[in-house]
Formats: structure tokens, sequence, C-alpha cells
């Protein structure tokens, strides 16, 4: 980020995608631009990373216990809505959202919409901005709610299904890991 200087208008540079561990990682393996944001091949790799691991995972399980069958994960189309489709879709607008984002912040400048006095404060609050998206700490919450938030609702889904390649619903509605388990999660 770099700050202007006092009475200057040149907005200052800041992203809300830039930074962060997982920026980090991507810029390590060679999926960012040279603006370190993710390109196509970014966002292509780690949708079919996102969709293989589990697609493994349900075909391991289903040849070691003959009483699972996570075979229904290559037929399921919401696993493909949700890993394809829907990563891909967040890493591959990131490059738009973070131009508009700037684009927003230099209007601001540009059509003087703030008093010149106001403008170190809407600097600092940039800075703030760019800072507290580059955090570790918020990306370590974000990863904590999302797998604490898919691991409480996967009951759920499986319930309002009946059946997927998750589980199923068993007599008297508790929810198995597979066919022919008679444990809740």
């Amino acid at each position: 980020m770099t700050d202007s200087a006092p009475g200057d208008h040149e907005a200052p540079q800041f992203s809300l995608v830039v930074g962060g561990p997982f920026n980090g990682v991507l810029i390590r393996l060679g999926l960012t631009g040279t603006d370190q944001l993710p390109t196509q091949r970014a966002a292509i790799g780690l949708a079919l990373l996102a969709w293989l691991l589990p697609a493994l995972l349900a075909a391991a399980q289903s040849i070691i216990d003959s009483s699972f069958s996570g075979w229904g994960y290559f037929t399921d189309s919401t696993v493909y809505t949700r890993y394809l489709v829907a990563i891909w879709a967040m890493l591959a607008t990131e490059r738009y959202a973070d131009g508009r984002l700037l684009m927003l912040a230099h209007q601001f400048h540009n059509a003087r919409l703030l008093p010149e006095d106001s403008l170190p404060a809407f600097n600092s609050a940039l800075a703030v901005a760019d800072r507290r998206s580059s955090s570790w700490r918020a990306e370590l919450a974000i990863l904590a709610v999302a797998v604490i938030w898919s691991t409480a609702t996967t009951r759920y889904a499986v319930e309002l299904a009946g059946s997927s390649w998750e589980g199923t619903v068993a007599a008297g509605g508790s929810s198995c890991p597979g066919p022919g388990k008679q444990h809740a999660f």
C-alpha cells in the first residue's frame, strides 16, 4: 500500500484480494499474474483439486468398506456445481472484483467526493482494509468457520436428501454414513 501525501489527489493502491497466506501460496506455486491476482489456470486448477480430493476419498472408502456407497459422488450434480463451478467462479472473478474496488477508491479521489481534509482518514481506512484483508488471522477464521459449518450441516443435508454420497437416513430418521450403517454421525 502506498500512501498519498496531504493534498495529493491520487488514491492509494490497495487490494482486498492480494496478500495473506492463501495468496502467498498461489504466488509460490506460480498461479498468479504479475499483479499477484489469481490466473485462470489457478481457478481451474483449484476447482479440479477441490473436486478430486473428495472423489479420491469417496472412491477409496467405497473400495475399502463395501457397506458404503460413495460412487454417488460422481453422479451428484450438486458436487460438480459446488466444486467445479463455484470455486472456479470465485477465483476467476477476483481480478474483476479487485479492479472494480480499486476503481471505486480512485473515483472518490477523482470526483472529489471527499473534502480535502477527509482524504487522510479515507487513505487510513483503505490501509486498514488492506491490512485486514491480508491477515492470516482472518483467513484462519474463515477456514475454521467453513470447516465447522460444513461438518455441522452435512447431517442435515443428508436428512433433506434422504440418501446421497454423504450418507443415508436410517429407519427412525437418524443419519448414517452409508447404507447398512446404524450409527449416527
